[in-house]
């Protein structure tokens, strides 16, 4: 079953990258709003760079482009962030934000917001001799900050692969099928009450995620319930999404 319509990805501007829906920032005109946002991959001339904070990624960078290109210290000392006027790099850890030593010696300055550091980034990726076309930066928002209709279409097409996996693979009737899925929707709410971050049991991507998740809950929520049956019957549910994740994110 093809599980996504490519229109709406890209009305979105989200692409799927391992199994993964990612959205795509421009490295070229600045966009203003990454906040609660993390880094996927940035595509360079062909070459992948993963990383998963902004930090992290503007580090990995200045390093490539200090090893590749051999920039003077002179040179990058005079860099400035054009919002402030502040000095990119430093001799000295002038505070807890500036970041490294780098390959070179030197500090950055990352005592930014996640949308200042990916604009670091973009001044950063214009030492490398880039092909635009062939460049391109991709990252992911918590599920909270996640348009209602972005989260309502992920969350129908889960909605269909889950129905077949139970339906296939579990070999459940439609009357199980049906029970499974009412608790999935009482327990969601359970989890936005419990996790603000988090909308849905039915929005993971990954399989790891999703177990961090199900274990502070079953810790934290659903361990302190009165009933034992009520326990159970939402440790099952919980179960049979693992199974699921599981048989999905292989």
């Amino acid at each position: 079953m093809k599980m996504f319509e490519d229109s709406f990805l890209q009305k979105q501007g989200i692409e799927i990258i391992d199994k993964l829906h990612v959205y795509r920032l421009n490295l070229i005109e600045k966009e203003y709003n990454l906040e609660h946002t993390s880094p996927y991959v940035i595509i360079i001339n062909g070459e992948y760079f993963y990383e998963s904070t902004w930090c992290n990624l503007a580090l990995y960078l200045c390093n490539t482009i200090i090893d590749r290109f051999e920039p003077s210290i002179d040179y990058l000392l005079l860099l400035e962030l054009e919002w402030t006027k502040q000095s990119l790099f430093s001799i000295d850890k002038k505070a807890d934000a500036y970041l490294g030593p780098l390959n070179n010696g030197l500090y950055i300055n990352l005592n930014h917001t996640a949308t200042h550091i990916y604009w670091i980034i973009m001044e950063l990726v214009k030492q490398f001799d880039v092909d635009y076309e062939k460049s391109k930066l991709f990252y992911t928002k918590m599920q909270t900050y996640e348009t209602d209709e972005v989260r309502a279409y992920f969350k129908e097409a889960t909605k269909k692969s889950l129905n077949e996996f139970l339906v296939i693979i579990k070999r459940y009737d439609e009357k199980k099928v049906k029970t499974i899925f009412i608790g999935i929707e009482k327990l969601d709410k359970l989890l936005n009450g419990f996790l603000k971050s988090y909308k849905s049991f039915l929005l993971f991507e990954s399989r790891q995620e999703y177990s961090n998740i199900k274990s502070k809950f079953i810790r934290r929520k659903v361990d302190t319930l009165d009933s034992n049956k009520l326990k159970n019957s939402i440790k099952y549910i919980l179960n049979l999404l693992t199974e699921y994740y599981g048989y999905i994110y292989k």
